[in-house]
Order: structure tokens, then C-alpha cells, then sequence
């Protein structure tokens, strides 16, 4: 009976000790914050942090993202459109100590250079990993679908901004700096196919990653808000193309290593390379692709993405649907009398290695 106990009492000693998952954090437990644990945090951070003790009473955020951050929390129980009542002594004070480095930083930012960059609909890039398909979010580029700010512009009084316009349009406005830092607002109305009695204000929310553009109606009298991710500092290799970080996106969302196999899944070729500089490897003689993200221009009912020789000189279209780790190309039929493509059999599969 020793002996079996004594073997009992090893066997559980020696069992991993299952670690429970914890979402705590320095606003959890109520006590004063002090500086030490709040240098050295990202203005974003701080703002988190901040909006945590809001989160925590039940606050109902109206901005997007941090609605969309504290979701993901499973303490997070949204009741209240204001909890300054629920707000104790303690979470007054750390607020305000928050407050006090967020503005801090804020002074210390170079706002300037943080909007240096090529800018994109972060609901794009959140988007086409779950949808797989440029067609099914078409409409998140309405309006100002993608911006361009280069080194050269952002240190000027008046700042042009290179722009994509419905993903199918290229022009630019102009935005200006005002007295808070981290804020750009265009004094000129902007062209829109809705109203051309529109401005738009654009507001760092951190230095270099996030913006949130205010898009302002006057004659409809409506605000709307979208917020925009940096998808590259390198404007300069854009060339003019208004597109180019939505391009960028999706070839980074669609590339990677393919066995060519034919429509029955019989292997073709070993390795077919679609790399995010739009470049193709292995895939008959095509040395270029690019998947359709402009649905203006024609009307048609499945995802395309286009291979071609060099300067498209030859070319192949597919219709294409994009699963975790296959991609099925389809050959396209064209209706004559409307002028609408479709998709229509399976002519290959490429199966991500």
C-alpha cells in the first residue's frame, strides 16, 4: 500500500502543470498607476489602457476599433453609453495620469513623417482573409479607396494627397496641418459621384500604423468615419499606380508556392511561385499576374486574376474561388449580349505547398 501510494504521489508530481489563461492586466485590480509602469508605452498603448478602465464598467465604445479590440475580451459586457457615474476615485486618477502621457508623447510625435506612407481600407485587409474574395468586398473601396503621401509632400504647408477613388479613379486633394498635431484637415471640397460638397479630416491615432479619415457631407448633413492601415512607407514604388497598395495586399493574400495540378487533380508541374511583386514562376510562359480588385469597368460575377507575358503583350484570364490551401481556376464564358463575364468549368487547381 506505501509502495502504491508512493507511486501515486510521483506520477502526479511529474504531470505538467496546466496554466490558466489570464487576461490581466495593470488596470485590473483597482489601485493607483505610477509612472514607472507607464514609460516606455506606445501612444497606442496607452490608449488601450486608458479606454480598459471605460471597457471594464461596460462602456459601449463608439469607435470602431476599440469596440472591435475589447469584443475579443470575454469580461467585456457592453451596457452603457456612459459610465462616468460608475467611474471610482481610483479610475479618475489613473485617467487622468494617462491623459497627462498620451499628450506627452502626442508632443513628442513627428506627426509629419508618421503620415509618410501608402495608405488602404483597413476593413480590406481584415475583410479578404475571411470573404477569399476580392468581389464579395468590392464595396469598401467606395470612395476614397486607397492614399498616397510621400516624404517629399508631408513637410509641405499644403499636403497633396495622391488618391484612389472607388479603386478605379486616380486624382488627389489637398490636406493642412491644424493645432492639434495629429490632426490634417482638407479645406477644399472633394469630388465624389454622391456630393461634391464633401471634406475630409484625417487624425493619426498612432504614430505609424493607424489613421481614422472623416468623410463630411455638409449637404446631406452626415459624418461618416473609416479608418485606414500603412501598407508601405515606399511611395515612390507605387509609379503613379493609385492602386498599388491594394495590389500589394491582395498578392501578398493570394501568393505563396502551388503544385499546377489538372482539373482532375492530376499533378502538371511541382511548383508554381505567385510572389507579391506580381511575378509568376512556373505557370505555362506567363512571367506576370494580377487579380482583379476594379469591378467598375465591366460587369462580371466571379474573382479574376490575369496572366500575362511581359507588358501583357499575351495573356490568359481565370475565373478563380480561393479556399485555405487551393486555389480552382475556371475558364471564363462571355455573354455577348449584356457584356457580362462568368465563371465557367474547372481547367486547373493549384494546391498551396
Amino acid at each position: 500500500m506505501r509502495k502504491f501510494l508512493l507511486l501515486f504521489i510521483i506520477l502526479t508530481a511529474c504531470q505538467p502543470q496546466q496554466e490558466k489563461a489570464s487576461d490581466e492586466t495593470i488596470t485590473t485590480k483597482p489601485r493607483i498607476l505610477s509612472d514607472y509602469e507607464l514609460e516606455g508605452q506606445s501612444l497606442e498603448e496607452l490608449r488601450i489602457i486608458r479606454n480598459e478602465i471605460f471597457a471594464r464598467k461596460g462602456y459601449r465604445f463608439k469607435s470602431a476599433d476599440l469596440q472591435d479590440y475589447f469584443s475579443k475580451m470575454e469580461w467585456y459586457k457592453p451596457k452603457y453609453d456612459n459610465v462616468d457615474s460608475l467611474l471610482s476615485e481610483t479610475d479618475k486618477q489613473n485617467i487622468e495620469l494617462l491623459l497627462k502621457f498620451e499628450k506627452m508623447l502626442m508632443n513628442s510625435v513627428d506627426w509629419r513623417n508618421a503620415l509618410i506612407g501608402i495608405w488602404i481600407k483597413k476593413d480590406y485587409i481584415d475583410s479578404l482573409p475571411i470573404t477569399n474574395s476580392p468581389l464579395a468586398i468590392n464595396r469598401i473601396h467606395m470612395g476614397v479607396s486607397e492614399m498616397h503621401i510621400s516624404k517629399d509632400e508631408a513637410y509641405k504647408d499644403t499636403i497633396f494627397v495622391g488618391a484612389g477613388f472607388n479603386n478605379h479613379e486616380g486624382a488627389g486633394f489637398s490636406i493642412y496641418p491644424t493645432n492639434e498635431k495629429s490632426k490634417f484637415t482638407s479645406k477644399l471640397d472633394l469630388s465624389y459621384r454622391d456630393s461634391t460638397n464633401v471634406s475630409f479630416e484625417i487624425v493619426v491615432l498612432n504614430s505609424d500604423t493607424l489613421i481614422a479619415a472623416t468623410k463630411k457631407n455638409f449637404t446631406k448633413g452626415t459624418s461618416e468615419k473609416e479608418y485606414y492601415s500603412k501598407v508601405t512607407r515606399n511611395v515612390e514604388n507605387s509609379k503613379g499606380n493609385a492602386a498599388y497598395g491594394i495590389e500589394m495586399v491582395t498578392n501578398e493574400w493570394i501568393g505563396g508556392d502551388y503544385t499546377l495540378k489538372d482539373k482532375n487533380g492530376k499533378e502538371i508541374k511541382s511548383t508554381v511561385t505567385l510572389a507579391q511583386n506580381g511575378r509568376v514562376i512556373g505557370f505555362k510562359d506567363f512571367k506576370e499576374f494580377s487579380v482583379a480588385t476594379d469591378f467598375i469597368a465591366y460587369p462580371i460575377d466571379t474573382d479574376v486574376i490575369h496572366f500575362s507575358k511581359e507588358n501583357f503583350r499575351e495573356y490568359e484570364n481565370y475565373g478563380f474561388t480561393k479556399a485555405t490551401d487551393e486555389i480552382l481556376l475556371y475558364n471564363i464564358i462571355e455573354d455577348t449580349v449584356d457584356y457580362f463575364e462568368k465563371r465557367g468549368q474547372i481547367v486547373y487547381r493549384l494546391k498551396k505547398k
